[in-house]
């Protein structure tokens, strides 16, 4: 049984909104997890109709700018979420009760994901994207 699933997106270090496969793998394996990515891309997956785990733990490192104090927050943060150390048998209780609510959180995500709300949306952003595109182009005359 997996915890959470450390997401390394291809790009984490340029301030950029840009979410890949990666991210969508744990959601569709229905896994919490952590994404080191780029500044705020929790967020613009929160835009794509997705629940992140903010109730459970702090995701502030996606609000942090500067890409090594993102990346170092993030595992802060990890470390913080899961240290069972020293194992006081309380403190494992509420880690537990906190991980199964993070892989609740999951299931919902991995039905969003197959969902016709999430699909509709996704076409509708290509389709916009492709006229954008289309104008862009025509006004260059290419």
């Amino acid at each position: 049984h997996v915890n959470f699933i450390l997401v390394s997106e291809t790009v984490c270090v340029e301030n950029k909104k840009h979410l890949t496969e990666k991210v969508f793998k744990p959601i569709v394996a229905a896994k919490p997890f952590f994404l080191v990515g780029g500044y705020k891309n929790l967020q613009y997956l929160q835009q794509y109709g997705f629940e992140t785990f903010n109730q459970l733990w702090s995701e502030n490192y996606d609000n942090v700018e500067d890409p090594k104090k993102r990346i170092d927050h993030i595992f802060d943060t990890i470390i913080t979420t899961v240290d069972l150390y020293p194992p006081i048998e309380e403190q494992i209780q509420e880690k537990i009760k906190m991980l199964n609510k993070a892989h609740d959180i999951a299931l919902n995500n991995r039905k969003h994901f197959w969902s016709d709300e999430f699909y509709n949306l996704l076409i509708s952003e290509a389709v916009s994207n492709l006229e954008r595109a289309k104008l862009e182009l025509a006004s260059k005359r290419v």
